[in-house]
């Protein structure tokens, strides 16, 4: 979620000259409202969630590696969080695992 709210902000930060309502603006905050929607139902489902964010962290990092002032270190710190925490969703927390022996 956090991930989104940056993404977001600095998207939207660099875009605010059109305006706030313009198709500009909202096309460059999208990605990090999907991300912040993806952060808010992973609670539901993890798994789907975890696909669904590694799909749209390439998507992302490539997003970021095509535009022009942008460096690929920009988008290191982009993705390796964002692939971090779609394996930590797909793996799943080790309490609500069926394995787990008392």
């Amino acid at each position: 979620i956090t991930i989104g709210i940056f993404f977001a902000s600095f998207e939207g930060l660099e875009s605010i000259h059109h305006g706030i309502f313009s198709v500009n603006f909202i096309m460059s905050i999208l990605p990090g409202l999907i991300l912040i929607g993806i952060g808010i139902t992973s609670r539901s489902y993890p798994k789907v969630a975890s696909v669904i964010m590694t799909v749209l962290t390439i998507a992302l990092v490539s997003f970021i590696l095509m535009k022009k002032n942008a460096s690929g270190i920009t988008a290191v710190i982009v993705g390796v969080p964002l692939f971090t925490a779609s394996l930590g969703l797909w793996r799943g927390s080790k309490k609500n695992s069926d394995d787990q022996v008392e």
